[in-house]
């Protein structure tokens, strides 16, 4: 009774067995071949030639066969492969990612699964301490933004677990550097994080796939996200050219125009920005800066006419606040002069590219 018991209970693997027919020796010869293949290189390869397959298993002396299979139309042979679980820290918290290992005849191969959105293959050198690694972003898995910039985060995580204390030691200046490959996917985090922002603060739905060089879009990106989520105020990067106004109203009646006066003028405006493929579309209150009235003309019917300029040591600029409505732009619009506070936030704003240095200098 005893022994059924343990029988029954018994946790002991059977032996598996696995018997191929081949069509003839080049048949076979060719499936030798393909073992080869997937030991040394790592890559799984189809053999052709089988014209049966049976499968048994054993247990203690006794052998049972399982299945049959006369009609062999496709065969893989591959490495095989074990998955490797490694806990990282990432911006979300703790997370487990499994991963695949196997060896090759120079190489110890470990790789996230083919189906994740950042995909990240490392091959460890057998005889030396070279570490070879691609990586490929697979949007098609994305559903949508957020997804992709958990991906990044999980990717900096495993760097930060794997490479860390190596990565601080290389030169930043290194391209090849596992300190610069680091630093690709800490801006491809950012930039999927200020586009998933953008995303929920207008109530659209990017399409992860439509986005094709990352590089196309980062200015739209940046400049939505300063504008709308950080709320500053951007300078743009080139001088103004335009030095005549007509339409002005100086909000003061008593305020009397003269040649020589600095002036500042506010003004509103529409801007269309294209990210994924969708037009996104904004208002923004404007500051212009710096102008010097050298010439006021009248005509008959009383508009007034206004040339201005500036000096070299003084050159005009426009800064800018962004708004999702014309009527929040306008009420801005109304303040900017008003409220000193707000005069100076727009004559100190830096451009684009200057709150991106700064930011960078800060991490």
């Amino acid at each position: 009774m005893s022994n059924k018991l343990r029988n029954i209970f018994s946790n002991q693997m059977f032996e598996m067995g696995l018997s191929l027919n081949f069509l003839d020796k080049e048949a076979h010869d060719e499936f030798l071949n393909a073992l080869k293949i997937a030991q040394d290189e790592g890559r799984a390869v189809e053999v052709k030639g089988i014209s049966s397959i049976s499968t048994n298993v054993k247990d203690g002396d006794v052998m049972y066969p399982l299945m049959i299979e006369n009609v062999v139309d496709h065969v893989m042979i591959g490495p095989s492969i074990e998955p490797v679980e490694l806990t990282i820290d990432t911006v979300f918290g703790k997370q487990t990612v499994v991963f695949e290992r196997y060896t090759t005849a120079d190489n110890v191969i470990i790789r996230t699964k083919n189906e994740e959105i950042v995909f990240l293959n490392f091959e460890f050198g057998k005889q030396t301490q070279k570490v070879n690694f691609t990586y490929r972003l697979q949007s098609q898995y994305a559903k949508k933004t957020k997804d992709v910039v958990e991906g990044f985060g999980i990717a900096v995580g495993i760097f930060d677990k794997l490479f860390r204390p190596y990565a601080e030691q290389e030169p930043s200046d290194d391209s090849n550097s596992l300190h610069t490959m680091k630093r690709i996917f800490q801006y491809s985090y950012e930039f999927w994080r200020k586009l998933s922002l953008i995303e929920d603060e207008i109530n659209v739905s990017f399409d992860p796939s439509k986005i094709g060089n990352i590089k196309e879009n980062v200015q739209d990106v940046e400049e939505l996200y300063l504008l709308l989520i950080e709320k500053k105020a951007i300078r743009e990067d080139a001088k103004l050219t335009s030095t005549e106004t007509t339409g002005i109203t100086f909000k003061s009646d008593k305020y009397i125009p003269e040649i020589g006066q600095k002036i500042a003028l506010t003004f509103i405006r529409k801007v269309t920005y294209t990210i994924c493929e969708q037009n996104i579309t904004i208002h923004t209150a404007n500051l212009l800066y710096n102008a010097i009235i050298k010439e006021i003309i009248k005509n008959e019917s009383g508009e007034m006419k206004v040339l201005y300029d500036d000096t070299d040591s003084a050159p005009m600029y426009i800064s800018c606040t962004g708004y999702k409505s014309q009527e929040e732009a306008i009420i801005e619009q109304d303040l900017i002069i008003k409220d000193k506070e707000r005069t100076k936030k727009y004559e100190e704003a830096l451009t684009v590219i200057e709150y991106i240095r700064k930011s960078e200098a800060v991490s």
